[in-house]
């Protein structure tokens, strides 16, 4: 079923509480990928990729990647800590040895990522964001010769900040 608004806000509005009564739904406005929370959690991935020190890697491990909550980092002894620390360093080294195809395979077979954003009632469109992401970031990064997260990172800025100017991607 398709439900035609007026606004980009509305079908936002609408689409919200369809998934609040329990019905799954998606909302495909004009805005671009680069303002949505999966571009957020792939630019917070990346400063901990280039950056992994506490506070970033704390960040990251609250993104879809790892998947952890407030509650859980709280809660969390060292060798949790620890684990999901080394994921994100081992994640950095796909990176720069593999790029982000082979990043984004990681997030899979490390954290159940699909299987895990699939469960949530607007997981098909999470999904389908951090894919086209990756998507974006790979064409960069062979473009730019550099699967640096630093460079990534920065490019993603740039196209965020662009794209609040009515940039489309």
């Amino acid at each position: 079923i398709a439900v035609l608004v007026r606004s980009n806000e509305r079908g936002q509005e609408v689409a919200t509480a369809l998934v609040a009564a329990g019905v799954p739904a998606t909302f495909n406005g004009s805005n671009s990928v680069l303002t949505t929370a999966a571009a957020a959690d792939w630019l917070t991935l990346l400063r901990a990729l280039d950056q992994p020190r506490r506070p970033y890697l704390r960040r990251a491990f609250l993104t879809d990647f790892v998947g952890a909550t407030v509650a859980d980092i709280a809660l969390a002894d060292d060798d949790r800590l620890g684990s999901w620390s080394l994921l994100v360093h081992t994640w950095a080294r796909v990176l720069a040895r593999h790029g982000v195809p082979a990043l984004f395979a990681a997030f899979d077979a490390d954290t159940d990522f699909r299987a895990r954003l699939l469960t949530r009632p607007d997981g098909e469109r999470l999904v389908t964001d951090h894919r086209h992401l990756a998507e974006l970031l790979h064409h960069q990064a062979t473009r730019g010769g550099s699967p640096r997260a630093r460079d990534l990172a920065a490019w993603l800025v740039g196209e965020r900040d662009g794209s609040s100017l009515g940039a489309d991607s």
